[in-house]
């Protein structure tokens, strides 16, 4: 029996569910109920796109899905990451809200063997659909497509970048306002639903400016065509560097737009960029600096920013703009100023109309308006004619429209559009068990008669600026067979989550699953991230390890702090995290490692995951993990694994296997520091594996698949009263 429910929550009523949830973590029965292997289904609907992301209590490696690309039935197959971390699922699934946007009814799993299981999406309608890989280990993504939805083309086939390479990524503001936008498009729906549209509220200097949006484009020529089409409805619109904020939107963006079909439009060729004139150096005249700026518009980037060029022209001048450019895509304004100013200073004239375009941006964007005007007046002045002069004219239009009458207060944005509701999503799955075993000697016998019931309860509050989630997740289990202590149950997850969408931080506190960034998985505690610039995003986390196994309780015994950072842009292509975490347990050092997570996506279809845990206490590698993927016309999969890694991962908690007690402090009371590690290194053996998986669709209702495995698993050595095991 499966129920769901979804409706919308006050905020006053969201508090007293919240505390009612934590109640159940801190104070409530003891829980010892059998463990989801399907954690939680996160959904982001959209009018384009809807994004489900399905996370695991394990961490997976996506094999395949079927069928491609539409269907009511999206089955995916996934195999467990860890070594021996057997489930057998029957039965297992979660609710879903089956509305317009999401027409979703179920997520159910199925296991096929010890390792390998299936997870089926059914939907109420025939969907579009893409499939992909979370940025953790553990998740798996399901993009709902609009069918109106294809990629754009123009005179030259588009490549769309990785994940590495949107920070160089272009999108099309077509208005901002200082209160929250409301009205209806007005545009050709033909291009608006082939792009994704979207509204993001930025601060500048004190002020909000609200943004209605059109992205994403790999060049700056691109995104002009496009925006020649629109300029009948939206003759202020311009073009801009995507900022931090809008990456992640980008990369999910990017992630499915290779496999669509491409449906051309007729988009207007370019016109030339007219040659820059000899321009002197020009002083701008200085005046007080104010407090409101209106919604910027991006510097005029060189003509091929995805990435630096291979060969810069020669000159201190052309490695200046380079500086300053990225300076500009940092946000760091005022490193650019100083760099425009000192390419103005210089002899290369051939530098000069972008560089002091670029200068008056960098002013404006910094809260300098009157220096901005000044700029933006004297690049009029001296190059009146072109597209540049266009763009420059429409920004010095702008800042002064925004302050034409400074008597009148800033608009207070729509209390309608501003007010932000709680939407509360919940899942209820009961299963019921009953088994019996005969034999010739006892006759029959019952050994199961149970109820299992999971209950999902999620929580979301979008505003202009946060993002805000909670999520509870427990399953309970009575048992008819025994009166004496008939109920059990556990709390899987608990936490609540805080992003910030426009300085782009977050924390989440609570019960939660990570399994990247050094952390083996769940545990009770804080993540918290910040992005530093484009490039760069801080991690910190903290917290408790939980075995569900044997206690669903705090369990402060076992400790540990990591951080990390995320470095996007270095190499194209490439997404890559480094690593350092620190753990103890009994005041024993448990686990110290330093390890490295890449991720490669390029526009052809391959992609790949490469993991190294390198323990520096222990002085072990225990993990090399590597996981590709390729993609052959006709929907063709082909995906290699291959893992080399300690079973279990190496930690002193391992010397307790087998022994007579239940914690490590209590283990030295009886043992030395260096044989409690030792027994530890004994229960840890080494497993080897390689895997090569395909699919190949055969018609729209049928595909071929195989996979052939080859693994081996170490011995390991009797000691502390435990007995060998033998390799396999």
């Amino acid at each position: 029996m499966n129920r769901t429910v979804h409706f919308l929550l006050s905020p006053r009523r969201w508090q007293v569910v919240l505390a009612l949830l934590l109640s159940l973590l801190f104070y409530g029965n003891p829980l010892q109920a059998a463990n989801r292997f399907m954690e939680k289904l996160d959904i982001e609907a959209g009018n384009n796109e809807s994004i489900l992301t399905l996370s695991f209590s394990e961490p997976i490696t996506y094999l395949r899905h079927f069928p491609a690309k539409q269907g009511k039935l999206v089955e995916i197959t996934v195999r467990l990451a860890t070594p021996n971390a057997a489930i057998n699922i029957e039965g297992e699934s979660l609710g879903g809200p089956a509305s317009a946007e999401v027409p979703l009814r179920e997520v159910a799993a199925e296991s096929i063997d010890p390792n390998t299981l299936n997870v089926r999406f059914h939907f109420t309608t025939n969907v579009h659909f893409a499939v992909s890989r979370g940025k953790e280990r553990n998740t798996i993504i399901v993009h709902l497509l609009s069918p109106k939805r294809t990629d754009i083309g123009g005179p030259e086939d588009v490549i769309r970048p990785s994940w590495g390479a949107v920070v160089n990524t272009y999108t099309i503001n077509l208005e901002s306002s200082l209160k929250p936008i409301t009205e209806p498009l007005t545009a050709r729906r033909d291009i608006l639903d082939t792009f994704k549209l979207y509204k993001m509220r930025v601060r500048i200097k004190g002020t909000v400016w609200y943004r209605r949006r059109l992205g994403f484009f790999t060049t700056r020529a691109e995104a002009e065509r496009v925006r020649k089409l629109l300029l009948k409805d939206y003759p202020n619109a311009w073009i801009d560097l995507i900022h931090p904020s809008e990456r992640a939107l980008a990369e999910r963006w990017f992630t499915i737009a290779r496999q669509r079909p491409r449906k051309p439009l007729p988009l207007p060729t370019p016109a030339p960029t007219p040659t820059p004139a000899p321009a002197a150096p020009a002083e701008a005249p200085t005046a007080p600096a104010a407090s409101g700026t209106p919604a910027a518009p991006a510097a005029r980037p060189e003509p091929e920013p995805a990435r630096p060029p291979k060969a810069l022209p020669r000159g201190k001048s052309a490695r200046l703009m380079e500086l300053a450019r990225q300076a500009m895509i940092d946000g760091n304004y005022r490193r650019a100023i100083k760099l425009y100013t000192k390419i103005l200073q210089r002899p290369e004239k051939q530098f000069h109309q972008d560089a002091l375009e670029f200068l008056g941006l960098a002013r404006e964007r910094n809260g300098q308006i009157a220096h901005a005007k000044a700029e933006y007046r004297n690049y009029l002045k001296l190059y009146p004619d072109g597209e540049g002069a266009i763009r420059v004219r429409q920004r010095l239009d702008g800042i002064i429209t925004a302050r034409a009458d400074p008597r009148t207060p800033l608009a207070k944005p729509d209390a309608r559009a501003e007010e932000a509701q709680w939407d509360l999503f919940a899942s209820l799955a009961q299963f019921y068990r009953y088994q019996t075993v005969s034999s010739d000697n006892a006759g029959s016998q019952e050994v199961d008669n149970s109820i299992d019931s999971d209950i999902l309860v999620s929580a979301r509050r979008r505003s202009e600026e946060w993002d805000i989630r909670t999520l509870f997740a427990g399953n309970h289990r009575y048992e008819f067979l025994d009166s004496n202590d008939p109920s059990d149950g556990r709390v899987t997850s608990l936490y609540a989550d805080f992003k910030n969408r426009i300085e782009d931080y977050s924390i989440r506190i609570g019960r939660q699953t990570h399994s990247s960034n050094g952390v083996l998985g769940r545990f009770d505690g804080i993540l918290g991230s910040y992005r530093l610039n484009s490039q760069i995003k801080l991690n910190l986390v903290a917290g408790y390890p939980v075995n569900l196994t044997s206690s669903d309780g705090l369990n402060t015994d076992r400790q540990f702090i990591g951080a990390s950072a995320d470095l996007t842009g270095y190499i194209e292509n490439l997404d890559l995290n480094v690593f350092f975490i620190h753990q103890t347990i009994d005041g024993m050092v448990d686990r110290q490692a330093v390890g490295a997570e890449g991720r490669y996506t390029d526009a052809q279809g391959r992609n790949g995951f490469a993991l190294i845990d390198y323990d520096t206490h222990y002085g072990e590698l225990n993990t090399l993990m590597f996981v590709g993927t390729m993609l052959f016309e006709g929907n063709r999969l082909l995906n290699l694994v291959v893992d080399y890694r300690n079973s279990p991962i190496l930690t002193t908690y391992n010397a307790l296997q087998g022994q007579p007690v239940a914690t490590i402090a209590e283990l030295r009371q009886t043992l030395s520091e260096e044989q409690i590690e030792s027994l530890a290194r004994d229960r840890t053996a080494r497993f080897k594996s390689i895997t090569l998986s395909g699919s190949m669709p055969l018609t729209p209702k049928f595909q071929l698949n195989g996979d052939v495995t080859v693994s081996s698993l170490a011995g390991t050595p009797a000691s502390g009263g435990v007995a060998a095991t033998n390799p396999t």
